[in-house]
């Protein structure tokens, strides 16, 4: 259990970040956050305070009572992103199981010869993909160490280049999350049949293995640049409607599987098993496919107009 208190406060919240990290350190695979002392908190102070539930593998309420309206609406937002990255942390729970590795990354422990990155203790990796940057302070601005790579902040689609500290400042409705480029990130859908996310962020090759609890066995997923293609497949162990979610793309000019062309949708509430569509604004490719119980499907995308300069990214300090 993080640390406990009898009224909220900003220091409480830093104190249970900083207590995520050193407890990952300490061999506790799962710490658990309990989100009741900050009930009574401040709007602002119980937002962040989810924030930070939403990202962490356990958490408890020790407190009985009801919340206000606007407070009831700020925890089902962050309870329903926690809810839909279950499929994310079942991997990691699987692997918590079968290796004894906590599901929260220290930076040293993710980038052991970063040495900029040694000291951190107010910022952690869940899993291998996603960076957390929780906010423990009013106001919502913070300094965040990106290390070696590529990095999208996830609300705003932004890139930047790793190896460099910047400085966010996030709305009261923003958790500053960033995700590796190489990386497969699921999303689970918000109510049951909805399609699942896979978030790629190229253009290094990534991989997802994702554990099917029921079946005890992984479906994978990998993505990665083929030639002038674009490559994603799926071999999936249970019957589901996926969504490729390619982030920093270019507008393909064709989609296929195979001798399939799949054909574009006009929005992405159009999407449907077999069509695509090009969010322009964001600069991210979405195709829906649906799979059968161990198929294994193979999606092209084909090269079209040239990659422009996407959003935009930040360079790294000297």
């Amino acid at each position: 259990m993080l640390p406990q208190a009898e009224d909220a406060s900003w220091r409480l919240l830093e104190d249970s970040v900083r207590a995520v990290v050193h407890a990952s350190l300490s061999g506790i695979l799962n710490p658990a956050f309990d989100v009741g002392p900050f009930a009574a908190a401040s709007p602002e102070l119980f937002q962040r305070a989810m924030q930070l539930a939403s990202v962490l593998p356990l958490i408890c309420n020790s407190r009985s009572g009801t919340l206000g309206r606007d407070k009831e609406a700020m925890q089902e937002r962050w309870l329903t992103l926690r809810k839909r990255l279950i499929p994310f942390f079942l991997t990691y729970v699987e692997e918590a199981r079968s290796r004894g590795l906590p599901m929260i990354h220290p930076m040293m422990m993710q980038f052991p010869t970063d040495e900029a990155g040694q000291d951190l203790t107010d910022q952690f990796m869940v899993g291998d993909e996603l960076l957390a940057a929780p906010i423990f302070t009013p106001g919502g601005r913070r300094k965040v160490y990106l290390p070696m790579g590529q990095w999208t902040e996830w609300h705003s689609n932004r890139r930047f280049a790793g190896r460099q500290v910047i400085e966010v400042e996030a709305p009261e409705d923003v958790l500053p999350l960033f995700a590796r480029n190489g990386s497969i990130v699921p999303l689970d859908g918000v109510t049951a049949g909805e399609r699942m996310e896979l978030h790629y962020f190229p253009r290094l090759a990534a991989e997802l293995f994702l554990y099917e609890p029921e079946l005890m066995r992984y479906s994978q997923m990998h993505a990665a640049p083929a030639l002038d293609l674009l490559r994603l497949e799926i071999d999936s162990k249970a019957e589901r409607s996926y969504e490729w979610v390619v982030h920093h793309a270019p507008r393909p000019a064709a989609v296929t599987a195979g001798d399939v062309v799949f054909e574009e949708a006009k929005d992405r509430q159009r999407l449907h098993p077999g069509s695509w569509y090009f969010d322009a604004g964001r600069q991210n490719v979405h195709v829906a496919v649906r799979t059968a119980r161990g198929e294994r499907l193979i999606v092209h995308l084909h090269p079209g107009e040239p990659e422009g300069q996407g959003r935009s990214s930040t360079a790294p300090m000297n």
